[in-house]
């Protein structure tokens, strides 16, 4: 009982000590807002201006000059340039020239085709001659007669009277040869082989029976034995 007494006083203590110690904070923020209140210092009203009138005379105006201010004049002292006047330079085409356009050649046409043209060495070197060699055959028939050479010699013809026969063709060499092959005409021209020859087949009545061959030989040439062969369409 004492023990509880005792701490009931000590509570009672500690509230009134409490409540002293907020009253004296209260009072001392009080007395600070006082103090503070009564050391700032009171504004000084600003003078107000006003002008004195002069007696007898109106206020005065201002006076400006009457003529308007110069202008000042800028002169440049460069000169410029005047720009060109630029003029088209009109240049006239020619008109097109049409290429004339070359008439194509019109190629002959033949009843015969040639097949073969070979040049052999003599078979008789010491014969100064030209020995032609022709073989006109058709592939239903193995040896067509009636035809013969146009054989021209830089130019100049040559006569030919033989014709081709029929019937079984003959040959170039009599004997087994690399040079051996079917003919059923032969032409000698005895002379100098040397120059430019042209050979054509002809028909019985002497026109073109197929296309022409031409060859140029040296004096001397061995290769004087001349093949033609022609096949009719």
């Amino acid at each position: 009982m004492q023990l509880r007494s005792l701490l009931k006083i000590m509570f009672i203590l500690i509230g009134l000590a409490a409540l002293a110690v907020l009253a004296a904070v209260l009072l001392w923020t009080e007395y600070t807002s006082r103090v503070a209140l009564q050391s700032a210092p009171t504004p000084t009203p600003r003078p107000t201006w006003t002008p004195t009138p002069t007696r007898g005379l109106p206020p005065s105006t201002p006076t400006y000059p009457s003529s308007p201010l110069s202008t000042p004049t800028y002169t440049p002292t460069w000169t410029p340039t005047p720009v060109p006047t630029w003029t088209p330079t009109y240049t006239p085409t020619s008109p097109p020239t049409d290429t004339p356009t070359p008439t194509p050649t019109s190629t002959p046409s033949y009843a015969f085709d040639l097949e073969d043209f070979e040049t052999f060495p003599a078979r008789f070197l010491e014969e100064e001659g030209l020995r032609i060699f022709a073989y006109v055959y058709a592939p239903s028939e193995p040896a067509l007669p009636g035809y013969s050479l146009l054989i021209r010699h830089d130019g100049i013809r040559q006569p030919v009277q033989a014709e081709s026969t029929g019937g079984l063709p003959g040959l170039t060499r009599p004997e087994p040869s690399p040079y051996t092959r079917f003919t059923n005409l032969e032409v000698w021209l005895p002379g100098p082989p040397g120059g430019t020859w042209e050979i054509q087949l002809i028909d019985a009545e002497g026109r073109p029976a197929g296309p022409s061959v031409m060859l140029t030989l040296r004096e001397g040439d061995p290769n004087r034995d001349i093949y033609v062969r022609y096949r009719r369409r």
